[in-house]
């Protein structure tokens, strides 16, 4: 990667540190728990990278690059700086464009901190049958020191594919991630992130550019979570343009996940649904800050929110602020959110029916989380779902 790109990065960041840039979403999570962890660049990781043609799409991730890769022919996988380096895929347009650095310090960072980064790069009118999984390990990893993860993904036009990102964490540890998707005209990607990080810190930037007649299907799940902070950005960026966010959050212990989300509609004829359910037991606490933007430009939008929260302790927290910035007339909006405990009158109809309180509990728990996991159009991540849900959600 150009050098320059970086240095301009840590000087930005040195100039602005945290300043007004980062109030609005760091509303309900101080930014002062992160401080105590250094920023510095990683080690390279000097697995021997094995790439194999294969009609499977399966990519393995070690401490944010690439350690195996297994495609098919229409997927190109490569080393972020030496694709930006050789312009593959005209990737120097589409990089730090739909977060740029200079808009949020921690994307700052990473620009000027991140090792070797991913690219991967879908080509024009490409149907790809099986799902592509990244599966993300750590190796070794000093939870006194940010790992800077950054991966750019481009989608041509006229895709269709759906996407599986696993992170699965066990050992203490930092990190800060950067993602950029761009999606061009006419594509249908369906994206789900599974993550289970009950010791990890982490910072999670997330950005989605949908140009006119794509759909972005957006599930996020997250399992456990020490100190999480998510942004999310989408930008509806041409006409027909749309995303959904159905989110989940199942949360114990000390958990604490903080999930930020603007969309911008920036055209006419965009439509954007989130609906973002959080399950929260002991003392964890839920962030649900979501806002979405009509602007003057974009006459028949649609946006719709909506949170619902289920608090299974007294001890448990949630903040829920869903908002609408409305600059056109001419659209349809709405948003509501709602939080509760277990509903006792239908704890006691079924019971009353011969079925056990732990079973009974169980099936009221399935059914508010549910609503989530039948968005996902991938039976076998569904199931492994509902089966870890079943054994550790009680």
């Amino acid at each position: 990667m150009n050098s320059d790109i970086s240095n301009k990065a840590l000087l930005f960041f040195e100039k602005n540190k945290y300043s007004n840039l980062m109030k609005e979403e760091w509303k309900y999570t101080n930014i002062n728990k992160f401080q105590s962890i250094k920023y510095q660049q990683s080690s390279p990781n000097n697995n021997n990278l094995k790439i194999i043609k294969s009609k499977a799409n399966k990519i393995l991730i070690t401490n944010g690059e690439i350690s195996k890769v297994e495609h098919s022919k229409e997927i190109s996988i490569l080393n972020l700086k030496n694709a930006i380096k050789n312009n593959s895929n005209n990737c120097k347009k589409k990089f730090n464009k739909i977060i740029p650095f200079e808009n949020n310090p921690n994307v700052a960072l990473n620009t000027a901190y991140f090792n070797n980064g991913i690219f991967i790069h879908i080509q024009d009118n490409t149907i790809i049958k099986k799902p592509i999984k990244l599966s993300h390990s750590l190796k070794n990893i000093s939870p006194d020191i940010f790992l800077n993860c950054r991966i750019l993904l481009s989608i041509g036009k006229n895709v269709s594919a759906k996407f599986i990102n696993e992170e699965i964490f066990t050992a203490e540890c930092a990190i800060n991630i950067t993602w950029e998707i761009n999606i061009d005209n006419n594509s249908n990607i369906e994206f789900i992130t599974l993550t289970n990080k009950h010791q990890t810190n982490q910072i999670l930037n997330f950005g989605v550019s949908i140009n006119k007649n794509s759909i972005f299907n957006y599930i996020p799940i997250d399992l456990s979570g020490k100190l999480i902070k998510n942004s999310y950005y989408f930008n509806l960026n041409k006409e027909n343009s749309q995303c959904s966010i159905n989110g989940l959050n199942i949360l114990n212990n000390n958990d604490h996940i903080d999930n930020f989300i603007q969309i911008n509609h920036n055209h006419k004829h965009t439509i954007s649904n989130t609906s973002f359910y959080n399950l929260l037991n002991n003392s964890s606490t839920s962030i649900f800050y979501a806002k979405a933007i009509i602007n003057t430009i974009a006459n028949k939008a649609e946006a719709y929110q909506i949170n619902k929260n289920l608090l299974l302790s007294e001890k448990s927290n949630i903040h829920s602020n869903p908002q609408l910035e409305i600059y056109n007339n001419d659209v349809k909006c709405s948003h509501a959110s709602t939080t509760g405990e277990i509903d006792k009158e239908a704890l006691h109809y079924l019971r009353t029916r011969g079925i056990s309180y732990e079973e009974s509990f169980q099936l009221i728990l399935n059914g508010f989380i549910n609503n989530i996991l039948e968005k996902i159009s991938i039976k076998s991540v569904q199931k492994s779902l509902k089966d870890y849900i079943a054994k550790n959600v009680n």
